[in-house]
């Protein structure tokens, strides 16, 4: 089987470690496995406290950190600002000092130029206090610098501030100059030189105080809030959006009888909000716990959760993720080291806790800030007393991308995981009038000096930035139609030491890789994982087109990820195609053959497995072929008894062989059981077995499961819950049943394909009737032992739709992908439907392919990502002809066609119908395409193998066939499904369980096919042999030209066995060169016909000559002679033998006023014309007068 490579990404990775482990800088791309990201500890601080207020990751992939230092003057604090590089090494660090004014900053982000805006205060002698907002340049200089208040005893301070899309700038607060009384929430718009756009107060009688800001989406602003003049207890959420002037647009309170107190609020992708702080209204324990709140963009919530446990909890900061979850960030008494942890939870998108851990020491540490960087992971910005220079110390913990981080042994910082609960939340959610006010603050230009500082820095992590080591030993070697071996020796993480993480491959086909193209080279995704440093790995780049050189270069990262530097650039030319494509069909004595699957071998041949009618035990027998890679046959055996038996599906054994599963009439329990045979690697039978009951059942579908034994699916009508059911059966190594259970309900259901799921559990695909609905496709995901996972029903919502799968398998993201056949009463339209599921069977998208009674058997993945269907579509042929054919399409990962062929018999074979039945991607990357063709000719169906390459094309065609481009009407054509539990609409299901599960008891059958041979006692008596063959030709006209010529042949039935019953059909066959004989009947025409014999002359009834009279109307006018010559066979195969051979002359035939025939006749036939006519006659006259 084909396995294609999983493709995954690689976020950008950043910063100057990064850039220096390499000489040719940082170039992970999309199409690199993801890494988890760099991870370091470090304490910034002197020998009083310090400790941070926010830290942002900066464009340059280091990190902008503000805070407040006591550690510059013991007895005043001082605003402190310092640029960090990608692993924590101080660039810069500044104090922004006034010797008789107390400074501390509350908020810092990077400006579009490059520089900073910070949100800071200050605080005189007499405990007032001022907003002081700092425009530095990147270095840390000063551009402008104001503050923002009043004289007198007033308030005012900006806790969050952002850069607006104008350039200026929005921060929110709070001020008590002004407002509804206490302190209000006071917003702030400056421009970008720090004066006043607009500013306004927001609360009410009690006090409220603005907490977050952002600028929204739609230009107008999200304020995140606490109030206590609008709270149900101490403290609530409140939530103001605001428009683009500071005018409310809504605004709504959280909370409960507590204190609730938000920290953060940040504007979701859909519009919404997430928000969150700490809660004393709601958790698990009386003290605080981590609150958040998913809300929608009117502020309705969408979900709200309290996580917490043991001890007390909050969360001071939050953020969106890039897998669409949430990261908290904030303290814990109740898991750590001692005191309070920095704690750290990630959220999926619903909430539910994906990770949680608690990170400090002996003494206490609380996270300030988190955010998610570049790298997938997050840095957190927080205050530790338990390591450090003094008393309190800023501490950056830089995690990866699982929230980990390695601390170097004796820094007595430590990881431990929680495992606090979560606990569904129900606030209280009010509409309050919240009083606007204008707020009175004023602007004045301050002149403080930045001053150089010195704040130790001390590790408790130690980032990795030594890179793996470059590979040099990189060989290419065993070149195929579309891939390459690579093979080097794995480097270590650092250097030579542990293990790398990853590898990013390149090729090029316009000459060797360098680091100074590596860029401009193209990337082959991959998740190769790196063997042990030092050994030998070997890895096949697949999917390159034959027949052109290339240059390889792979370079190996570690978890950082750090780079290794550019590998060695050897070369390798893929082997060309020359004929890799064919169009073969395999007749078989004349007599219709049909493939049900082909699979391609290791030996880049090809096995099929289908039924070949009127085989060699009975009317139709199982038949394997094995076909080398230009299709020619090496071997072939039929398999089969007295009655007809068919091959359904093939599978690829690991020991070279075949198993192969079908149903069979010939043997077992009832009327029809399923068939089940191993073959070895040339056909011979290892072992065969039947599994059945009294009624049909039929296996549709096998494979090889991996632990060495065979699951097996079909439909049964002895087990079950009635009608039809589908039935699954689990197989050991030799055939023993391990389990067997069906599934359904009193309609019809069946399944037409099951495949092994990475889980070790099923996939299984067919239909089913739930009640009075229409039928429609049925998925069924079983576990390892049979049990339903899951079940779903997919039918399109049309006037009596029906709707088929016949093929699924389980894609590389782990859903699947359906195809099968939709077809509608009303409008008359069939197509070609296929459906791509998710896991869980959620459908990601489904289309719906061309009309006119179109139909699928047959999907498969692509190396591509891709997907190739085949199908039966009708088309108009080159001659304007409306007839069927096989219709192939390539299409996207989404569904979309990249190419699509239509394939047809034509001219002197025309054909009626081609019909495929399987698709396979090979190993070049083709397609092989098993099929059957009906020909007009004579009736015959005829196998027919199409091996194309990997754009579509096949042969020149050859007289026989054409090849025509099919544009179907409705490609592709988005339908909209019912997808929902057969449970949910059949009533006869239980509420846990959609479809009824019965363990059947099935013994199976050893039974005795021989291949080419017979080991039975069937029916060996043939027909009797048809003696008294008479022909006759004859025309009528109506004066203005012929309306009606004709041969009448008549003969005697004979029966079954001999003349005793019915025969079951006739072989009739004619020729032009001379009699028919039994030397020469293999190489006489076949006339096709479907006559149904009589009953044969008995004793005691009247005896006439010719009771069986049949017409033969499309035969070529003379002059010439035909000799024609029957053989009768019955239900068993025994053909009887040939009969006497009756010849007619056909004359030249001119347009006449008068029914006669026309001169000359052949004188062969004349005599026997004339006794042909007479004995007509006589018949003609005694049918009469007994009818």
């Amino acid at each position: 089987m084909i396995v294609a490579p999983v493709t995954t990404t690689t976020p950008k990775a950043v910063g100057s470690a990064l850039q220096g482990s390499t000489d040719h800088g940082n170039r992970i791309v999309a199409g690199a496995p993801k890494t988890t990201g760099l991870y370091w500890a470090r304490t910034y601080g002197g020998v009083n406290s310090d400790s941070p207020a926010w830290v942002q990751q900066t464009t340059d992939g280091g990190y902008a950190m503000t805070g407040t230092t006591f550690s510059s003057d013991y007895s005043t604090a001082f605003l402190w600002v310092a640029k960090l590089n990608c692993s924590g090494g101080v660039t810069w660090q500044k104090t922004y000092v006034n010797s008789s004014i107390a400074t501390g900053a509350d908020f810092i982000q990077q400006t579009s130029d490059g520089g900073y805006i910070v949100a800071a205060g200050m605080t005189t002698a007499t405990a007032l206090s001022t907003a002081w907002i700092l425009k530095l340049a990147a270095d840390g200089s000063m551009t402008w610098q104001k503050t923002y208040g009043s004289s007198g005893t007033n308030v005012f301070y900006i806790a969050s501030i952002q850069q607006t899309s104008d350039g200026g700038y929005i921060g929110v607060g709070a001020t008590n100059a002004s407002g509804a009384g206490g302190p209000d929430i006071w917003a702030l718009k400056i421009t970008s030189d720090g004066s006043i756009e607009w500013q306004k107060t927001y609360g009410g009688t009690n006090a409220d105080q603005g907490i977050f800001v952002q600028q929204t989406m739609d230009g107008g602003y999200i304020v995140g809030a606490e109030t206590v003049s609008f709270s149900q207890g101490s403290d609530d959420y409140l939530i103001l959006k605001l428009n683009s002037t500071g005018g409310v647009t809504w605004q709504k309170t959280y909370g409960g009888t507590s204190a609730d107190d938000l920290h953060f609020i940040r504007q979701t992708p859909d519009g919404g909000y997430f928000v969150g702080g700490q809660t004393g209204s709601f958790g698990p324990i009386v003290g605080t716990n981590v609150w958040a709140l998913r809300l929608n963009s009117t502020g309705g919530v969408i979900w709200q959760n309290a996580y917490g446990g043991i001890s007390s909890s909050g969360a001071f900061s939050g953020g969106l993720a890039s897998d669409g979850g949430y990261i908290l960030a904030g303290y814990t008494f109740g898991y750590g080291a001692g005191g309070s942890d920095v704690w750290v939870l990630r959220l999926n998108s619903t909430g539910g806790v994906l990770s949680q851990n608690a990170y400090g020491g002996s003494g206490d540490e609380g996270a300030e800030s988190v955010q998610q960087t570049e790298d997938g992971g997050y840095m957190i910005g927080a205050h530790t007393d338990s390591f450090g220079a003094g008393l309190d110390d800023s501490w950056l913990v830089k995690l990866n991308s699982n929230c980990s981080v390695v601390f170097d042994k004796g820094s007595d910082a430590s990881l431990h995981a929680s495992s606090a609960g979560t606990y569904i939340t129900n606030a209280v959610i009010t509409t309050p009038s919240v009083t606007i006010g204008n707020a009175i603050a004023v602007s004045a230009i301050t002149t403080i000096t930045p001053v150089a500082s010195s704040m130790e820095v001390m590790t408790q992590a130690t980032p990795d930035l030594t890179p793996p080591s470059t590979i040099t030993s990189l060989v290419v070697s065993n070149p195929k139609y579309y891939s390459i071996d690579l093979t080097w020796t794995a480097p270590g993480d650092d250097g030579m030491k542990g293990n790398a993480t990853g590898y990013v491959v390149k090729y090029s086909t316009s000459g060797a890789i360098t680091a100074a193209n590596w860029d401009s080279s193209i990337t082959y995704d991959q998740t190769w994982t790196p063997a042990k440093n030092g050994t030998t790995e070997t890895h096949t780049i697949s999917g390159l087109p034959s027949g052109l050189k290339y240059w390889f270069a792979v370079e190996a990262y570690d978890e950082v990820p750090n780079l290794g530097g550019v590998s060695n650039s050897p070369s390798a030319t893929t082997i060309a195609i020359a004929g890799r494509y064919f169009s073969n069909t395999y007749p078989y004595h004349a007599h219709a053959g049909s493939p049900r699957g082909v699979l391609q071998t290791p030996d880049e041949g090809y096995i099929v497995v289908g039924v070949i009618g009127n085989g060699t035990y009975g009317s139709e027998d199982l038949w394997v072929l094995k076909l080398d890679s230009a299709g020619a046959v090496t071997w072939q055996k039929s398999y089969g008894g007295n009655l007809s038996d068919y091959g359904n599906s093939i599978d690829l054994t690991t020991d070279g062989g075949y198993i192969v599963a079908g149903y069979t009439y010939s043997f077992g329990a009832g009327s029809m059981d399923a068939w089940v045979l191993k073959l070895n690697s040339t056909g011979g039978v290892t072992w065969q077995k039947t599994y059945g009951g009294t009624s049909g059942d039929e296996a549709n579908s096998v494979q090889q499961t991996a632990d060495g034994g065979y699951v097996v699916a079909g439909n049964t009508g002895s087990f079950g819950a009635g009608g039809s059911d589908v039935w699954v059966l689990k197989l050991n190594s030799t055939g023993g049943v391990a389990w067997q259970k069906t599934f359904g309900t009193s309609e019809p259901e069946g399944a037409k394909c099951v495949q092994q799921t990475v889980d070790g559990g099923y996939i299984v695909a067919g239909f089913t009737r739930p009640g009075t609905t229409a039928i429609g496709m049925w998925v069924l995901k079983l576990n390892s032992s049979g049990g339903l996972a899951w079940e779903k029903y997919y039918v399109i919502p049309v006037f009596e739709s029906f709707e088929a799968a016949s093929s699924i398998q389980q894609t590389l993201d782990g859903g699947y992908i359906v195809a099968g056949t939709s077809f509608a009463y009303y409008p008359n339209e069939s197509g070609i439907w296929v459906l791509k599921l998710d896991s869980n069977g959620t459908v990601v998208w489904q289309k719906k392919y061309g009309g006119d009674t179109s139909f699928s058997p047959s999907v498969q993945q692509t190396l591509d990502g891709g997907y190739v269907v085949v199908g039966s579509a009708q088309h108009t042929d080159k001659n304007g002809v409306w007839r069927r054919g096989i219709w192939i399409a390539k299409l996207n990962s989404t569904g979309g066609v990249t190419w699509q062929e239509v394939f047809a018999g034509g001219n002197s074979r025309e054909s009626i119908w081609c019909g495929p039945w399987s698709v396979q991607q090979t190993v070049d990357q083709g397609y092989v395409i098993g099929a059957n063709i009906n020909w007009a000719t004579n009736g015959n169906s005829e196998l027919w193998i199409i091996k194309l390459d990997y754009e579509g094309t096949s042969v020149e065609w050859d007289e026989y066939f054409y090849l025509s481009t099919y544009t179907t009407s409705t490609v592709p054509v988005s339908t909209d499904a019912y997808v929902i539990p057969v449970g949910d609409i059949h009533t006869f299901y239980s509420l846990n369980s959609s479809a009824i599960i019965h363990d059947t008891n099935v013994t199976p059958t050893d039974t005795f096919a021989t291949v080419r041979s017979q080991n039975e006692n069937p029916d060996t008596t043939p027909p009797g042999e048809i003696t008294d063959l008479h022909a006759s030709s004859y025309w009528n006209s109506n004066g203005s030209g012929i309306t009606d010529f004709r041969i009448l042949l008549f003969w005697s039935p004979p029966g079954d066995d001999n003349y005793s019953g019915n025969a079951t059909g006739y072989i009739v066959k004619y020729s032009i060169t001379g009699a028919i004989t039994a030397a020469n009947w293999s190489s006489a025409t076949t006339y096709s016909q479907s006559w149904i014999p009589q009953a044969p002359y008995a004793p005691g009834r009247p005896y006439y000559p010719g009771i069986e009279a049949y017409n033969i109307t499309d035969l070529g006018v003379g002059p010439r002679n035909y000799w024609f010559a029957i053989v009768a066979y019955d239900n068993q195969g025994n053909y009887g033998n040939v009969s006497n051979c009756a010849i007619v002359g056909m004359p030249l035939i001119t347009t006449s006023t008068t029914t006669t025939y026309s001169s000359p006749w052949p004188a062969l036939a004349a005599s026997a014309a004339v006794i042909s006519v007479a004995v007509v006659l006589v018949y003609v006259f005694l049918r009469r007068r007994k009818g």
